[in-house]
């Protein structure tokens, strides 16, 4: 019975990132690889209002608030505020891949982090599965194939 008691504490005290707010900014970066700076792309989240880029091109979007919450709750979901360390290099690496970056302001903290593309398991996996989210929740992957 103690068991299950430090178990429910243990959920409870867990981290909120909070709900989106005006002030929420999410940045996601990727640039380098085999096609270099002509194939970087961005989107720059702030509040509800996203600026996407690709390249020399630029537009902007609203994001509903509920994809907002989905992507902050997909942070969540990786710890991301959590992710600390170099993930810019790993062992075995695709070569030619480009890099994400990725600078978080939410309610619950701040964080920046850059992963290289080429890399594979854990962590680089949870990014670019983040990555992806971010890209399709903001509209951004829409823009691009259209553009």
């Amino acid at each position: 019975m103690r068991v299950v008691l430090l178990t429910i504490l243990a959920a409870c005290s867990s981290t909120s990132y909070g709900p989106p707010t005006a002030q929420t900014e999410i940045m996601l970066s990727e640039d380098g690889g085999f096609a270099g700076p002509a194939n970087s792309e961005s989107v720059h989240l702030v509040g509800t209002n996203a600026v996407f880029a690709l390249g020399q091109s630029t537009s902007s979007a609203t994001v509903t608030t509920d994809n907002v919450a989905e992507i902050i709750h997909s942070l969540e979901a990786i710890d991301f505020l959590d992710i600390h360390g170099d993930f810019t290099t790993c062992p075995q690496p695709a070569t030619d891949a480009s890099t994400a970056t990725f600078h978080v302001i939410l309610e619950a903290g701040t964080n920046d982090v850059s992963a290289y593309l080429g890399c594979g398991g854990g962590t680089f996996d949870d990014l670019d599965a983040a990555r992806t989210k971010i890209f399709d929740l903001t509209g951004f992957t829409t823009w691009r194939t259209g553009t």
